[in-house]
């Protein structure tokens, strides 16, 4: 356990320290999002230990960072053997473009989109897909995405948005829009 902790601490941090700027300026946005904290180590490491979901997130900039090195995949081997990805989290963004300060706060959600801007929110049960075409939306900055909505198709949600919980979104959002889901209805049938 001590030999797995301290070669997974040195291969976060290697992996860190070999980023661009750009990935390790969007590493710290993500690492401190909505909080008073100044980006250290430490913070990340504890980001790192103490959500699962944060690794998905770690992992796919440190993956897409155009900086190429002999031991790249080696140090992601050994980090994810210290602190596995959260397996119901799937981040697939086709453009290799996912704005800083994304945060994911719950553990079960799909995005597959084809780019997410700046300060974006997804909550648990979220689904973002294609569509039968293989056309992914493409999501604005300042965007939250509530408890189980679905957002799908080749599609823009505008920046400024927020997705109500249970919508099925799969037209496009314009810039400063709330969609929420309408009320459920039912028919009750005799007979």
């Amino acid at each position: 356990m001590i030999i797995k902790n301290f070669v997974g601490n040195m291969a976060f941090w290697k992996l860190y320290s070999k980023c661009s700027d750009v990935t390790k300026n969007a590493i710290q946005k993500d690492t401190i999002h909505k909080s008073e904290k100044k980006f250290t180590k430490d913070l990340l490491k504890s980001r790192l230990e103490d959500f699962p979901q944060f690794r998905n997130i770690y992992v796919w900039r440190v993956e897409h960072d155009t900086t190429t090195y002999a031991t790249k995949k080696l140090w992601l081997k050994f980090l994810n053997k210290a602190y596995p990805q959260q397996s119901t989290v799937e981040i697939y963004v086709r453009s290799s473009e996912i704005g800083e300060n994304f945060w994911l706060p719950h553990r079960y959600c799909v995005i597959n989109a084809e780019k997410i801007g700046k300060n974006v929110s997804i909550l648990q049960g979220v689904t973002i897909g294609d569509d039968h075409k293989g056309q992914r939306p493409v999501i604005g900055d300042n965007v939250v995405i509530y408890p189980n909505a679905v957002v799908a198709g080749g599609i823009s949600i505008g920046s400024n948005v927020y997705i109500g919980a249970g919508s099925f979104v799969n037209f496009d959002v314009p810039d400063g829009s709330t969609v929420r889901a309408t009320k459920a209805s039912y028919t009750i049938y005799q007979g």
